[in-house]
């Protein structure tokens, strides 16, 4: 069963967050633990083709050029003073999409997204 939560809890989720969610359920089966054993990343490239799908850009890498930088704040001139990384993007929609898996869950990694998207 996927487990989701859509911020601000105060309002309906849309309906791209329920597509969200159904492009995850369509591989559940693929991604799910303990059957499965895939990080973060495995389960990112699993999904990334229903989530490019609906608009998203969807991290490819590690690599600076493959990461999606997500600026919050904006200094002098108008440029980026601070941003962050996203697994997903969908601008049109302000929709920022996290993907955490494993050691992530059991460290807590879900607080420091939780508290780094809603700058955005």
């Amino acid at each position: 069963m996927i487990e989701w939560f859509y911020f601000p809890q105060s309002l309906e989720p849309p309906e791209l967050a329920r597509a969200v969610v159904s492009v995850f359920e369509i591989v559940e089966s693929e991604i799910a633990s303990p059957k499965n054993k895939l990080g973060s990343n495995g389960i990112l490239r699993k999904v990334r083709p229903g989530l490019e799908s609906l608009g998203f850009r969807v991290e490819a890498g590690k690599k600076k050029a493959e990461k999606i930088t997500v600026p919050v704040l904006f200094g002098r001139n108008g440029k980026p003073a601070k941003s962050f990384d996203a697994d997903a993007c969908h601008e049109s929609g302000r929709f920022v999409l996290e993907v955490e898996a494993g050691r992530a869950v059991l460290n807590n990694q879900f607080l420091k997204d939780l508290f780094q998207a809603p700058l955005w």
